[in-house]
């Protein structure tokens, strides 16, 4: 890890020459820190409730890794208001891809194999997609750019943007 954070360090610019001797930065203050503070501590409740019912369909060899699930989230009136607060990228935040990541509307009926949490009733299955090899997220789109056909639409256009000489090579 030192070695990361120096590589890293090197990158940004700051006037100390090493990390380790750099002094920790100021920490701000907001004028509702205390309703972000709970917002986010509202949030983090519901995530391990996204982890466990992750957890199950593991245990029941539903799936391996939590980027091959499908998540479907069946929210209350206070769930559909704590992840409109939080608006970000959620799917980032549960370690789900984003492709199979789903919040349907407050009212809509869950399925029996729906697991019941506080605020949520979550499903998980098994994602239909296939996996990425660059991003490692489970994708529809793998294979859509025939020279990469290993990975999702999106990773295809990176790596082209980034680095067009390795895929004329035959990046493969």
């Amino acid at each position: 890890i030192p070695h990361t954070a120096e590589e890293i360090w090197s990158y940004l610019k700051e006037e100390e020459t090493f990390v380790q001797l750099a002094e920790f930065p100021d920490y701000q203050e907001f004028a509702n820190q205390e309703e972000l503070l709970d917002t986010w501590s509202a949030f983090m409740d519901f995530r391990d409730d996204v982890l466990k019912a992750l957890e199950v369909a593991r245990n029941e060899k539903l799936i391996g890794k939590s980027m091959e699930a499908k998540v479907t989230i069946y929210p209350s009136e206070q769930l559909e208001m704590l992840l409109k607060a939080v608006d970000t990228d959620l799917p980032q935040l549960l370690i789900i891809s984003p492709d199979f990541f789903e919040v349907k509307a407050v009212g809509d009926i869950a399925p029996q194999e729906a697991q019941v949490f506080g605020e949520a009733k979550i499903l998980v299955e098994k994602a239909a997609g296939e996996v990425c090899q660059r991003c490692r997220q489970m994708k529809n789109s793998i294979g859509t750019d025939k020279e990469l056909p290993t990975l999702c639409a999106h990773c295809a256009e990176i790596v082209k943007e980034e680095n067009p000489e390795a895929v004329s090579e035959g990046i493969e």
